[in-house]
């Protein structure tokens, strides 16, 4: 860390000088204009003039007919770090089957859109401005989406619907483009300080939105999960007393899965009691669901215990949301006097 004193003019004008390599490095000379902003924790920051505007960042992938998946992560990779321009380049034609897994690629992430393709050439351009977005949609809309897809996935094992379950599989690939994008919408608000004010988003909360952005996801494959599994049973009699508590189960982790994230979004330590009494009940539910399967038995009753294993990892995903948690009552001391 660079420390430099403070100075004071005659006229009561304080001074501080800037790092020389700095400057240089932002080709800044004398009576050029630079940018100052105050954050809310008292830092400031300082913008050469140049990066004031925002500029579009462009990544470059190369193509490889060996390494096709490497050209999907890459793409990927470019657009989770903030890349505004993402272009694929080739020595050599793209064949039929990879192009179409490159524009694949390019079309499950949000907002990217193909505006060069040729033999060689395909580029992309992400048309989303950040600083629309607000975290705490994203998050509730993934919770949503996920919610309803357990909903679903137990309703198609009920029911003998085949095809609803496959709907629940199909709707992962939705949680997956809104994780996608509020990943990128995390990374750039914690390497943009001006973007995160202008969403009001502290580093920690991008570092806990986060995690808790992969826990709702994984929720999804959960819940995904278990609609394949009713996929490979195909239809059948669901007993009553087995029904009954996957019933009560799902209710509760619904309720548990809203709790644990309004907890963290509105930092009401009372939410978090609610999601802990949640979690308990459905753990004790879990552990009749596994002793009422054992005494049936059956051809199904391995279906019926892998579900309940889903469940189970849904409602501990539910907990560690929680218990992200931070009390209002906290940051207001870290702030200080």
């Amino acid at each position: 860390m660079d420390a430099r004193r403070i100075q004071e003019t005659g006229k009561g004008t304080f001074l501080l000088s800037l790092p020389k390599q700095w400057v240089l490095r932002h080709k800044l000379q004398k009576k050029d204009i630079v940018y100052l902003h105050e954050r809310e924790n008292g830092s400031l920051v300082i913008f050469p003039s140049e990066i004031n505007k925002r500029r579009q960042l462009k990544a470059i992938v190369k193509y490889s007919p060996r390494n096709i998946e490497h050209v999907e992560w890459g793409v990927t990779a470019s657009y989770l770090l903030g890349f505004d321009l993402i272009r694929v380049e080739a020595d050599v034609r793209f064949t039929a089957d990879h192009r179409k897994r490159i524009r694949d690629a390019i079309q499950q992430l949000v907002g990217l859109e193909i505006i060069e393709e040729s033999s060689k050439v395909i580029q992309a351009q992400c048309l989303i401005d950040p600083s629309l977005l607000a975290p705490e949609k994203l998050l509730k809309r993934k919770n949503l989406i996920t919610i309803n897809m357990l909903r679903d996935a137990v309703s198609s094992l009920f029911e003998g619907d085949l095809k609803l379950a496959e709907i629940v599989v199909k709707r992962d690939d939705e949680v997956n483009r809104l994780y996608f994008l509020l990943v990128r919408l995390l990374r750039s608000a914690v390497k943009d300080p001006d973007l995160a004010d202008k969403l009001k988003i502290k580093p920690i909360d991008c570092l806990d939105y986060r995690v808790v952005a992969t826990l709702i996801e994984a929720n999804g494959d959960n819940a995904s999960e278990i609609a394949k599994e009713v996929i490979k049973s195909g239809e059948l009699r669901v007993e009553n007393r087995i029904k009954g508590l996957l019933t009560v189960i799902c209710d509760r982790l619904r309720e548990m899965q809203v709790e644990s994230l309004d907890a963290v979004l509105k930092r009401e330590v009372g939410l978090l009691s609610d999601v802990n009494r949640f979690y308990s009940e459905v753990k004790g539910k879990i552990a009749e669901l596994n002793r009422e399967v054992v005494e049936l038995g059956g051809k199904d009753a391995s279906l019926y215990l892998a579900v309940s294993s889903l469940l189970d990892k849904i409602a501990s995903n539910c907990l560690d949301i929680g218990n992200l948690m931070i009390p209002r009552e906290l940051l207001l001391k870290s702030k200080g006097p």
